[in-house]
């Protein structure tokens, strides 16, 4: 993932929250999925709170708002805050990424279900040196 598209995204963003057009954590999450589809380029992947982890119990362990992957790898996992009139509460976010950060980097993760089945792809997507977590 290119910092001039993450720039690029965020501009637009600034944007249309100036405009009114953003009011809303989940209106900020779709805004973003759709500029960030608009400007990727295939293998480009971008995937909506993906369950990525879980529990023994099978309950969800880590649910990003937000991942980028290019050839089942996560170039970007990124967590929303929307708090226009106070400060965003971040902790949780730092928590989850900072055990993903810990975790075996040849793990594999699930996070796309195939289209005609519903059933996951198979967990091959990974965490790497160079993936980007980013607190917008």
């Amino acid at each position: 993932m290119e910092d001039f598209l993450l720039k690029t995204v965020w501009q637009k963003i600034g944007d249309d929250y100036k405009k009114g057009l953003i009011n809303s954590e989940r209106c900020l999450q779709s805004a973003l999925y759709m500029r960030f589809r608009n400007n990727l380029i295939s293998p480009d992947k971008i995937f909506v709170e993906p369950v990525i982890d879980y529990y023994e119990n099978n309950m969800p362990k880590f649910k990003p708002d937000l991942v980028i992957c290019k050839n089942k790898e996560f170039t970007a996992l990124i967590e929303i805050k929307f708090s226009p009139n106070w400060e965003p509460n971040y902790i949780n976010d730092m928590t989850k990424i900072n055990k993903i950060l810990n975790q075996d980097e040849d793990k594999g993760y699930y996070a796309a279900r195939k289209p005609i089945t519903g059933d996951w792809e198979d967990n091959d997507y990974t965490f790497s040196f160079n993936t980007k977590y980013i607190i917008a």
